[in-house]
């Protein structure tokens, strides 16, 4: 910012930039106390010295101080707040003569820093939350500040980091939702931990998050086993995975598990092995499996296995007679359901 003064006789006449217009400007964001312009006055008196001053007024004088013949903002201006100001200059000669003159100071936008908030760390636990299609499943938010009109929002693009086993999307307003297969975590056992990375962005990229999803694993434990419905050549098996991290509380868990069944209690000659995964907490965990393919009137032995290798109770099943072979078979009659009170002898028959 130039003044060009002319004194005596004349009053000085005041310039900005050395232009005929008294105007200047400045960026938003700039420190307090940034040089905004310089002043400068001409006179025909030569080697004549000049100060200035501001005039008291409705202006925005006091949001500048005059330094020598510099003009300083206070405060560090905000052009989304204040676009402009106004100030009145007096320059005076050392006759005493001076001149007024109104200066408008224009405010440039600039791009703002953006910031984001929320919690962008995770923590998921391995066969919990899993749904319909065996994802195990989490989500969360963060918002973002931005002065810029229009610029508080997300870019939707994700960043994803080698070795995530999982994917994650986000919302323009911060809604993140984060999936995995459940089958593929199921080689974490209790205390083991897997990282998942991913960075999220502004809608003007000038600030950007990570978000890290932890995946705990768990130690998978079976509630029991159980058989029924025997027939010549199939057999309905049953167990349950729970959490053995809580085992008072059996907190169950969707787990990958593998049905065994053999001949043999030491299980040396298994003759079926089937692949499963224990339903979500509607079914309470559970899994049923209808195990066909087997020899009539045959004494098996079953267990369950899960991803991690820990084993279930073995359990035992005989499959019924062949259909068209007559056999003898027993029946137990009991004075109520559960059979343990008052029970009736044995009979057999044929």
């Amino acid at each position: 910012m130039d003044c060009a003064v002319t004194p005596s006789p004349s009053k000085p006449n005041i310039t900005a930039n050395d232009s005929t217009s008294p105007a200047t400007s400045t960026n938003e964001n700039v420190t307090a106390n940034s040089l905004v312009g310089t002043f400068s006055t001409t006179d025909p008196t030569i080697g004549d010295t000049f100060t200035y001053s501001f005039v008291p007024g409705t202006n925005d004088n006091a949001a500048f101080t005059i330094s020598g013949n510099q003009l300083l903002i206070n405060a560090s201006p905000n052009f989304e707040a204040k676009s402009s100001y106004s100030v009145v200059v007096r320059s005076i000669d050392q006759s005493g003569l001076y001149t007024d003159k109104t200066f408008n100071i224009t405010i440039n936008d600039v791009n703002d820093l953006a910031s984001i908030s929320g919690n962008a760390a995770v923590s998921i636990k391995e066969g919990t939350n899993v749904n319909a299609n065996g994802k195990l499943t989490a989500s969360g938010s963060l918002t973002v500040a931005d002065e810029d009109a229009g610029q508080n929002k997300f870019a939707t693009s994700v960043v994803s980091a080698n070795g995530n086993l999982g994917s994650l999307t986000i919302t323009d307003t911060g809604a993140f939702s984060y999936s995995v297969d459940n089958s593929a975590v199921q080689y974490l056992g209790a205390g083991q931990t897997k990282v998942d990375t991913f960075t999220v962005s502004c809608l003007d990229g000038t600030a950007s998050q990570n978000i890290s999803i932890t995946i705990n694993g768990v130690t998978a434990g079976f509630t029991g086993v159980a058989a029924g419905d025997a027939t010549s050549n199939s057999v309905i098996l049953w167990t349950r995975t729970f959490d053995t991290a809580t085992p008072s509380q059996s907190s169950g868990v969707t787990e990958n598990v593998k049905l065994e069944i053999s001949t043999d209690l030491g299980f040396g000659n298994i003759v079926q092995s089937i692949n499963s995964v224990t339903r979500d907490a509607n079914y309470d965990y559970t899994l049923k499996i209808n195990a066909t393919g087997l020899q009539s009137n045959t004494k098996y032995y079953y267990r369950f296995q899960s991803a991690t290798g820990e084993l279930s109770q073995v359990g035992t099943f005989k499959t019924t007679p062949n259909p068209t072979v007559a056999a003898s078979v027993k029946f137990a009659f009991s004075g109520d359901m559960d059979g343990l009170m008052r029970p009736y002898p044995l009979a057999s028959a044929v």
